[in-house]
């Protein structure tokens, strides 16, 4: 159930959950009906933000990079994967994160930027006993300009379409909301702050036959009207989950394609055809 305390806490999680399907917001936050589903893309990127992290901010070597990625990595789908089909992937997915730590060379970065913080947690009020929670992956200032630049890492099996998702509105929210609630807390103008996501490739280009791993860094436009526009929906957002209950399915609103990889979709007890389930979530 959600925390009633005195903060009340939002994040982009929950933001964009509640976006892509209200209903599966309640399953998995309110009545925590979720089962715990092991995915290898989950554990592979943990793997690679934990040794890019660590490479950055204790100062590893590629070598020392890739071996905390590999042990990392490779413990944790062992653990909990040797019942699954993607388990016999393992091999494959070593070769690409290897490939991929190989063209980032994170012990250069001082020649070039000043580190600042890596995870670095921000909890910000929105209004009232609301605050805003999120870990920023890399935050760095730039020596020739004094700029902050906020680096989110995403690990991706192919290419993006960087024109097709700089369309999401919802998906791009996440760094306007780091930019404004990172500037709120260090009292940094918007102006002396830069954003981007550095997308992390395991296949170079369209085809699995391709050569492993590529790099993008895709920055993101976070004008001020821009951000004002993604607060306000956060903000209305935040009032449909704590305050007016609601969480209405996303096929009733038409974003079927939230449902591809929904884990409920087959389950017919908790994706019923009720319409619109709304709650009273002190009574969860």
């Amino acid at each position: 159930m959600e925390s009633y305390s005195k903060n009340i806490k939002m994040s982009y999680s929950k933001y964009v959950r509640h976006k892509e399907c209200g209903h599966r917001y309640y399953l998995e936050n309110i009545i925590k009906a979720k089962d715990f589903i092991p995915s290898i893309h989950a554990y592979f990127g943990d793997a690679i933000h934990d040794s890019l992290r660590k490479g950055i901010e204790y100062k590893l070597d590629e070598g020392e990079r890739i071996d905390n990625f590999t042990y990392m990595f490779k413990k944790s789908v062992m653990d909990n994967m040797k019942d699954y089909p993607e388990y016999h992937q393992l091999d494959e997915f070593v070769s690409q994160g290897i490939s991929i730590l190989k063209l980032i060379p994170t012990e250069r970065l001082s020649e070039k930027y000043v580190f600042i913080g890596a995870e670095e947690l921000i909890v910000e009020p929105m209004y009232g006993n609301y605050s805003f929670v999120g870990f920023i992956d890399l935050i760095l200032k730039e020596k020739s300009t004094n700029k902050y630049v906020i680096i989110d890492w995403k690990t991706s099996t192919l290419p993006w379409d960087v024109e097709e998702k700089k369309k999401d509105k919802i998906f791009m929210s996440q760094m306007m909301f780091y930019k404004y609630f990172y500037s709120s807390k260090k009292n940094i103008p918007f102006d002396n702050i830069e954003c981007k996501y550095v997308v992390l490739n395991r296949i170079k280009g369209i085809t699995q036959k391709d050569e492993y791993g590529s790099i993008q860094n895709v920055t993101i436009e976070t004008e001020p009207s821009l951000i004002e526009e993604v607060l306000e929906d956060l903000a209305k957002t935040t009032r449909d989950i704590f305050i007016k209950k609601t969480f209405i399915k996303a096929k009733l609103e038409k974003r079927k394609e939230s449902c591809k990889y929904c884990p409920f979709k087959d389950n017919y007890k908790l994706c019923n055809n009720v319409q619109n389930q709304k709650v009273d979530l002190m009574s969860t």
